[in-house]
């Protein structure tokens, strides 16, 4: 979100503005440069309060209840010259609401006819707002999570004003890790890192970010957290696979610095093979590796019975997982999880809207998340989420091989911690 844009678009005539965004702190500081650059004055209402203070937050009156549509009234008797007026919560002050809709359009086309350039009115929510008589009269800005360049600015002046004594290696790996979040989550974290550790950060306050991280996305309920403690030398074989992970982890330990290089962030990749040959536990071992959280996403969870609740379930579990990015999003069973797409019927039309909306994001997607999808039967899938583009690479997991199963069981006697002697077992007849 850039406060030129909102500026050269209110100069432009527009009326109104939809920020679609939830990082309230910095729409809020946003929305005051744009009225210190051009000398307007900000007048705020929200669904909790009504009309508030913009400074203070405080309302105006606690005596009646809130109510849109009643508050509008105050653009209507004002001389609206000069004035921002921002209303937050907008999508839900606004839905189901036909009469607060009509007012709302009748003062943008006010403005628009009688105000131009000199007032706006800015609607702010992270919903789409879509509501036909007024969509044409909105112009939308949307406010992303920080970027990896925001969250880096935002830990240097911190850095600066409370002299942290950091390494360039762990400060590279926490702005990788603060990107993609909202300003008062990151500001949150690092609060507590300087609580914990003082001006002396060291590598133990990068798992401590990543755990903070963890529990804040794991609130939502649409995607799983996954315990991810299993190491990748405690898979035997799969060399291949591991080999490629381990190259991929050199993008991920310094993401910043590869975007810097132009190299892109790792998209994904598909597992298939039988079950019971790693595919799950390589997904774990991935995020153990790359030392970021694993998010299981359910497909089938995120069905609702309204119209459009699973798009809506899907495209907020997306959003999730690439605010909690960088991370590993684990997609297990991917052929059930789109079974009947381009079917007949209404579930399956559900389902593939839903694989629809899954395609363009895993082709798009803005934030380092890693997909790992596992699929049993790969016959099953669609072509489309096959093609190059959507993943990385494609890894058959077959049964192992008399040199894997050996190294297999190693691994596991190593675990248990058991000593085994030239004569008490013969490996190769295992």
């Amino acid at each position: 979100m850039d406060s030129k844009i909102i500026i050269e678009t209110i100069q432009a005539g527009c009326s109104g503005i939809h920020i679609q965004g939830q990082d309230v702190i910095r729409i809020d500081e946003e929305i005051e440069k744009v009225a210190a650059k051009i000398n307007f004055k900000i007048k705020e209402w929200n669904l909790g309060y009504g009309w508030v203070d913009p400074k203070s937050k405080r309302a105006f009156s606690l005596d009646k209840g809130v109510s849109l549509y009643e508050d509008l009234k105050l653009i209507a008797d004002d001389d609206p010259t000069g004035k921002i007026y921002i209303i937050k919560n907008a999508y839900s002050a606004l839905n189901n609401d036909f009469r607060s809709v009509a007012r709302m359009q009748h003062e943008l086309l006010r403005i628009k006819k009688y105000f131009s350039g000199k007032s706006v009115i800015l609607l702010v929510a992270k919903e789409s707002i879509l509501f036909s008589e007024i969509i044409d009269l909105l112009v939308t800005v949307p406010c992303p999570p920080l970027s990896s360049r925001q969250a880096e600015d935002i830990f240097n002046t911190v850095i600066s004003e409370k002299k942290i004594v950091i390494s360039t290696a762990i400060k590279s790996n926490l702005i990788s890790i603060f990107s993609g979040m909202e300003r008062e989550l990151v500001e949150r974290i690092i609060q507590t890192l300087i609580n914990h550790y003082g001006k002396l950060f060291s590598k133990d306050a990068v798992n401590d970010a990543i755990r903070l991280k963890k529990t804040h996305f794991a609130q939502s309920g649409l995607l799983e957290l996954v315990d991810s403690t299993i190491g990748i030398e405690q898979i035997g074989g799969l060399e291949q696979l591991k080999g490629w992970l381990r190259n991929k982890k050199q993008i991920v330990d310094d993401l910043t610095g590869a975007q810097r290089l132009g190299i892109p962030a790792p998209k994904g990749v598909l597992l298939a093979g039988m079950p019971g040959c790693g595919k799950s536990m390589s997904a774990k071992a991935a995020a153990s590796l790359f030392n970021v959280p694993l998010f299981r996403l359910d497909i089938g969870s995120l069905m609702g019975k309204y119209v459009g609740q699973s798009e809506a379930n899907m495209k907020t579990a997306l959003q999730i997982a690439e605010k909690a990015s960088p991370c590993v999003l684990w997609i297990d069973e991917l052929e059930k999880a789109f079974s009947g797409v381009n079917g007949a019927g209404g579930s399956t039309e559900i389902t593939t809207r839903l694989f629809g909306y899954f395609l363009t994001w895993m082709q798009e997607k803005p934030g380092p998340v890693f997909v790992i999808a596992t699929a049993n039967d790969i016959t099953t899938i669609p072509p489309e989420l096959l093609r190059r583009g959507r993943f990385d690479e494609i890894f058959y997991i077959d049964l192992p091989n008399d040199r894997e199963r050996r190294q297999i069981f190693e691994v596991k006697t190593k675990s248990l911690k058991l000593t085994l002697h030239r004569g008490d077992l013969n490996v190769y007849l295992l």
